[in-house]
């Protein structure tokens, strides 16, 4: 079966399953001397087996896995013919893992063909188990082999199924999908797509330092790519600080690496070398030997650069003797070609032929061409699976769209037969509808017509109302405009006119105590005198009352101040006054219904409620005035209260101003009155 078509049938099988499987194996550190003390060669025990895929696991990247590979290789073969269904589905599942492993030790050997192989082997066992958690993990190693040989849109579409697969599994393995999201960014980053790439980096959950080195690790990679050299070291430098906070230090070796390039490529050899060897110290640690092989070359690549070439010999030379033990002949991956035999071979003939070392230089020389010769034959093979995989995938889509538009045919004529059962049913359900909404209409519209008229009755018993209350308001109006004008007319006569008279009495009188000395000191006298005074001040003040001089001169607060002064009695009443907004004048004929309407309360307070205390407040807003009158004194029934001259000129001057006049009273509870109406700016 053709690998997309294991790939795709592994997808549908995987949909339906409902297993939960363990996560993906990840590196983590491992104590491989407390495993060792468990680990027998020669036992073919169950147990063995979780201890050689452990140690096998521990060196995922190195030569040192094959070993435990080939104990697990006989272990899972006799444990998958057992009767017990719990140990054969171990066993199955652990043979999973071992050519998964596989696949990477044939990557290492630049063998794509053995290394697709095994994992295509992988893919059927965990098709077979209905394991989607392991399954996700070997179908995006897939998508690392096809992206490592240049075969980018194969690469793409292997990673979009191990994408699907990752995000159905997300509640196990929640770290699967974001992982596959890295991959594909680093391919739209290989194709200089930063707006993809961008994007997809920003699906990514940062919160985990396996997600976000890597992030921060292409980050720095397009930052190099726009030419910003600063920020890409910055970037990686940034990386490998933040594999401080991993289980492990594994990741730093994909930061320092990129880095060693960026400065050798500006000329700062000597930073290079501090990185080359410090990605070799780290490859060390983690058990890596082809990503140290890679730090070595990298390292001897800068100390030539520097002049050093006894060092440059010594550390090449390593590479070299350590990728030909373990056959690392050297593949495209993330740490680049310069893991491979060629590359160290390459620069150590060139040092050679520079020195003159010519016995060495052949011999170098010779071998080179014979690992030439060697990977070229592995690239033919490679060209071959190329070719295959390209015609797989055509003969794929070809069979792809043959069954798609075989299942469009059906659907087509499903959709026709689906359609007309449909316009048949809707074409009834239309009449059904259309009578229904005549009937509807007909009925809204006798109502609407029996509102309408209803309505129309209202509006005419309002207008009328309404020319009847602006008729009675210009009565009222009339009126009290009139009463003003008299009230001004008999101030001025009584000021005027009787005011002189008396005030012509008092003057004869006080000439005449000049003369008669003697009628100063008669009680009769005395007694005119007083009342005489006394006659002249009540004309004074009910000449004052009438033409309410001081609130024609100096506006409604000052005269409502005056008027809280001269009723306010020390001892018997208190009155408070509290006004707000009257800085600026009203009209005339608005600041006399307002004085005179609060003259009126006071005077109902005065004469009926045998009160102590008295508030007066008059607020002014925009566009509206606020009077209040309230006293503590004795009260009244509201609803049985006779209508008194009083309370109807109050109502009179607030209607003539718009307002309305709302009473609070009960009996021992006091009385407000509230006067509320519009006035304009």
């Amino acid at each position: 079966m053709r690998a997309s078509l294991r790939l795709r049938s592994l997808y549908f099988v995987w949909v339906f399953s409902a297993l939960a499987m363990p996560c993906r194996a990840q590196w983590s550190d491992l104590d491989r001397d407390s495993l060792l003390t468990g680990y027998r060669p020669g036992n073919l025990s169950f147990e063995q087996l979780s201890t050689c895929r452990l140690l096998a696991g521990s060196w995922m990247l190195s030569a040192k896995a094959r070993p435990y590979l080939s104990h697990l290789d006989t272990l899972t073969r006799i444990h998958m013919r057992s009767t017990d269904p719990g140990i054969r589905r171990s066993a199955l599942v652990d043979r999973g893992f071992y050519h998964t492993m596989m696949g990477y030790q044939a990557k290492l050997r630049r063998d794509v063909p053995d290394a697709l192989r095994h994992y295509e082997t992988a893919v059927d066992l965990y098709a077979e188990l209905g394991d989607p958690d392991h399954a996700a993990g070997v179908v995006e190693a897939i998508g690392v082999l096809y992206a490592s040989v240049g075969e980018y849109a194969m690469a793409m579409g292997t990673f979009e199924i191990a994408l699907a697969m990752a995000e159905r599994i997300r509640d196990q393995d929640p770290l699967c999908s974001h992982s596959v999201r890295l991959h594909i960014a680093s391919l739209q980053v290989d194709e200089r797509r930063p707006d993809l790439a961008d994007s997809l980096l920003a699906l990514c959950d940062t919160t985990t330092p396996h997600i976000r080195i890597p992030v921060v690790i292409l980050k720095a990679r397009m930052a190099a790519q726009a030419g910003d050299t600063v920020g890409a070291e910055a970037g990686y430098l940034r990386a490998s600080k933040l594999v401080d906070t991993a289980p492990n230090e594994w990741g730093r070796i994909g930061a320092l690496t990129p880095l060693v390039r960026l400065r050798a490529a500006r000329g700062d050899h000597q930073g290079a070398l501090e990185a080359a060897l410090e990605c070799a110290s780290v490859a060390a640690r983690v058990g890596d030997e082809a990503a140290w092989c890679t730090g070595m070359i990298l390292a001897g690549k800068a100390q030539l650069a520097l002049g050093r070439r006894n060092a440059a010999e010594v550390s090449l030379r390593s590479a070299l003797d350590t990728a030909r033990t373990y056959g690392y002949h050297g593949l495209a991956r993330e740490t680049g070609d310069e893991g491979s035999m060629v590359e160290a071979a390459a620069l150590l003939r060139d040092i050679y032929l520079t020195d003159g070392r010519a016995e060495e230089a052949v011999r170098m020389t010779t071998y080179w061409s014979e690992l030439k010769d060697t990977i070229d034959r592995m690239d033919g093979r490679l060209e071959v699976l190329r070719h295959r995989m390209r015609t797989e995938a055509h003969a794929d889509s070809t069979e792809a769209a043959e069954a798609l538009a075989r299942s469009e045919n059906e659907r087509s004529q499903e959709r026709q037969r689906a359609d007309r059962n449909r316009n048949r049913a809707l074409v009834l359900g239309g009449l059904a509808i259309l009578l229904s909404i005549i009937a509807a209409l007909l009925y809204r519209t006798t109502r609407t017509r029996k509102r309408l008229a209803e309505k129309e009755k209202e509006l005419h018993g309002e207008q009328v109302d309404q020319l009847l209350s602006q008729q009675e308001i210009k009565s009222i109006n009339a009126m009290l405009e009139g009463q003003e004008k008299e009230r001004d007319r008999v101030a001025k006569d009584l000021h005027d006119r009787l005011g002189s008279m008396l005030g012509g009495i008092k003057a004869q009188l006080g000439a005449l105590e000049d003369r008669v000395e003697q009628v100063q000191h008669d009680a009769q006298f005395q007694k005119v005198h007083r009342l005489l005074d006394e006659t002249v001040g009540e004309l004074r003040q009910i000449s004052h009352d009438m033409a309410a001089s001081t609130l024609s001169r100096f506006g409604l607060e000052k005269a409502l101040k005056d008027l809280r002064d001269t009723i306010h009695i020390s001892g018997r009443l208190s009155v408070e006054l509290s006004v707000f907004g009257l800085d600026q004048r009203l009209e005339r004929a608005v600041e006399i219904a307002v004085y005179r309407i609060v003259q009126e309360l006071v005077s109902n307070v005065l004469k009926h409620a045998n009160a102590r205390e008295l508030s007066i407040d008059v607020t002014r807003s925009p566009g509206r005035l606020s009077v209040i009158v309230s006293d503590n004194g004795l009260g009244f029934d509201t609803a049985n209260v006779a209508e008194g001259m009083g309370l109807d000129n109050v109502r009179s001057r607030a209607a003539s101003l718009g307002g309305k006049v709302q009473v609070d009273s009960s009996a021992d509870k006091g009385t407000t009155v509230s006067v509320e109406c519009a006035v304009v700016e």
